[in-house]
């Protein structure tokens, strides 16, 4: 039933602790017209930094089978440390 229902929409929202802690896909396994979700994670503080890198949304993003990350951070973040990432 979930991927049914991910399959009807565009986006998957998880929060940093969900994130951090199961390193989720956030993809939908119903290939309804090739269907791609686009995984966010709302994370103010920016924790996922360190975690990106080896993550199965990104791994996803870069071998084609899903949408690039979203990564939803505070304004008080500082840039400098979100300069290599789209954020």
């Amino acid at each position: 039933m979930t991927h049914y229902i991910r399959a009807h929409h565009d986006a998957i929202v998880v929060g940093i602790s969900t994130f951090l802690a199961d390193n989720p896909s956030l993809n939908c396994r119903y290939n309804l017209n090739k269907h791609k979700i686009r995984p966010v994670i709302i994370d103010p503080h920016f924790k996922s930094s360190s975690k990106l890198a080896g993550s199965k949304i990104v791994e996803n993003y870069t071998n084609g089978t899903g949408l690039k990350p979203l990564i939803v951070v505070s304004r008080d973040v500082n840039s400098s440390s979100t300069e290599e990432f789209d954020v």
